[in-house]
């Protein structure tokens, strides 16, 4: 019990520093070149994205429930979510700062994502529970 009480302080200890590094390097990106203000929140939501998957990864390869306070306790659910958060920011990102990409392009490519992590944990979920 004692374990998992350190262990969600850590991850959340760890997604608060990188979330304080991004805010403040965006901020200084924003005010030393001509680059919209909506590159914070792009970066903040691709920073939880990344942060969500990487979590997820790291408890589904240790083979442990993700187990902290801001989320479920599946790492796929995790993982999602950090896919969900990655594509909002990209389609902040594209809409304000880049604007280029196809938005219709980005949402395929996320779907396509997210259908083939459901389609691994499915097969990987399967077998361990078929055994």
């Amino acid at each position: 019990m004692m374990y998992e009480r350190h262990e969600r302080r850590w991850n959340g200890g760890i997604l608060l520093a990188i979330l304080l590094i991004v805010i403040a390097s965006t901020a200084i990106i924003v005010m030393q070149t001509n680059v919209s203000w909506a590159l914070v929140p792009s970066a903040i939501f691709l920073t939880i994205g990344l942060v969500y998957i990487i979590f997820g990864i790291h408890y589904a390869l240790r083979g442990q429930p993700l187990d902290y306070y801001f989320g479920p306790k599946q790492s796929s659910y995790s993982i999602g979510w950090g896919i969900i958060a990655l594509f909002i920011g990209v389609i902040v990102l594209n809409g304000f700062v880049i604007k280029g990409m196809d938005t219709l392009l980005i949402s395929a490519i996320t779907l396509l994502i997210i259908g083939i992590v459901a389609l691994i944990g499915f097969v990987a979920g399967g077998k361990r529970g078929r055994s």
